[in-house]
Formats: C-alpha cells, structure tokens, sequence
C-alpha cells in the first residue's frame, strides 16, 4: 500500500497497471464486509495459521507458506488463501534486505536482475 497525498486515502495497485484510491471510511466498510462475510472463527483461524507459520519462521527459517496455505485453505478458497499468504512473504522479504549489512552491494551486482523483475 502507498500513500497518496491526501491524508486519509490510499492509492491500491489493481491489476494491468491501473490504481484504485481507498479511503479510511471504505477500508473500514470492505472489513466490516469480510468480517460479515467470513466471521469472526474463520479471521481468527487465518490468524492462527499465520502465527504458526511465523513460529515455523522463526525456528527453521523457511516453510511458513507450506504449513499456513493448507491450513487456511481448509476455511478459505485456495486463491485467498495464497493471496493472503504472498502478503507477510513480501514484507518478510523486504524487511530481511533492509536489515542485511551489505544490501547495496548486492543491489548494484544484481542491478540488471532487480531493474528486469520490475517489468510486466
């Protein structure tokens, strides 16, 4: 998610290069509507599954996809549950990077790689 200018929206990336601008009053909506849509025992069974696979993380350092997709695929459709899964990989992954000592040297040894992976 990126900021736009205006405090209070958001400026979502949708599918073939196209933007969405969400207000806080719409997100607040599309929550009450899931939360309506899916319950409070499925959320919470999503975060259970998260939260193992973040243990899962933490001891081995790989497999949270591989225990947590499963376990949300059992509440939710197989296409959610890997989208709701490719969030905290993402995040993980940048904040590893950011994290790393020497994170400059490898952007400018892979710079063709890292330029080519922002084309679609």
């Amino acid at each position: 998610m990126t900021f736009s200018l205006l405090p209070g929206n958001w400026v979502i990336p949708t599918c073939m290069g196209m933007t969405q601008t969400v207000t806080m009053r719409r997100f607040i909506i599309g929550a009450r509507n899931l939360l309506a849509e899916y319950g409070i025992w499925i959320i919470a069974w999503c975060f259970f599954a998260l939260t193992c696979g973040g243990f899962i993380k933490g001891a081995l350092g790989v497999g949270t996809p591989l225990l947590t997709v499963p376990m949300m695929a059992q509440v939710l459709p197989l296409q959610m549950a890997i989208a709701i899964m490719a969030i905290p990989v993402v995040v993980a992954n940048i904040w590893q990077f950011a994290q790393a000592e020497r994170s400059t040297e490898v952007v400018k040894q892979f710079r063709t790689l890292c330029l080519g992976s922002f084309q679609s």
